[in-house]
């Protein structure tokens, strides 16, 4: 089980929103690189940027930090406005390791096949979930696809991991939705790595996620407010 501490950039700050909601906003560092640096120190592998202005805009903003972060010996998942290959492209030339699509996969039919047969594994399907349903756009839209079946969906195309975001719980501690993930999973064949993220707020929670069978797990409010530490988190990940 990998863990992805959060660095979700919006005016070159480190900011959580609540909910989705750009109204909503807490800073948590006015320097990226050495919020970054820290979780290296930690003993973090990979750090988790989410563009926050780009999903605003429909276009990344911050590129330009995805150099610096590799830099710091850190694997970089990044998100945020990427809806176009273009921009797509960028972003892993940039420095990111892997990208999250979110809005882009879900513009019609061709677009997931042109994805995976350009860019391969280095594409992870950001599927945000939102009163039940598949949200895009910054949140902004939903489409009538449930989270099983566009993991399903997607799966049949060839990709394998998924970022599955609880945005109704996302900055809120109030817990992973365990039964969302359970779906999802207990649905799937081939079973797909789910990277859960929304509401982690505990090592209970962590656990609660392993035992579903996620893969992954997206750290933000939950480190910044001191209630998960990533050493703990990385300990008991790497238990078998």
């Amino acid at each position: 089980m990998e863990v992805f501490p959060a660095l979700d950039i919006f005016d070159q700050k480190v900011v959580r929103l609540y909910k989705g909601d750009f109204n909503k906003t807490t800073i948590y560092s006015e320097n990226p690189i050495k919020t970054a640096e820290n979780f290296a120190a930690q003993g973090a592998k990979w750090v988790h940027v989410v563009d926050l202005e780009g999903a605003q805009k429909g276009a990344p903003v911050h590129l330009d930090l995805l150099k610096e972060l590799s830099q710091l010996g850190l694997k970089v998942q990044f998100g945020g406005g990427l809806r176009t290959f273009d921009d797509v492209e960028k972003a892993l030339t940039s420095g990111a390791s892997r990208v999250m699509v979110g809005s882009l996969l879900f513009k019609d039919e061709i677009a997931p096949m042109v994805l995976i047969n350009k860019f391969g594994n280095r594409i992870v399907p950001a599927i945000d979930i939102k009163k039940g349903m598949v949200a895009t756009h910054g949140w902004g839209k939903t489409c009538s696809l449930s989270p099983s079946d566009a993991v399903r969906k997607l799966l049949g195309i060839g990709y394998k991991t998924f970022l599955i975001t609880s945005v109704d719980r996302d900055g809120t501690l109030m817990g992973p939705d365990i039964a969302l993930y359970d779906a999802i999973i207990t649905q799937a064949t081939p079973k797909p790595e789910i990277i859960a993220a929304g509401g982690i707020a505990s090592i209970s929670h962590i656990l609660e996620l392993k035992r579903s069978g996620v893969s992954g797990v997206v750290l933000g409010k939950a480190l910044y407010e001191g209630k998960i530490k990533i050493s703990e988190a990385l300990e008991v990940t790497n238990q078998c």
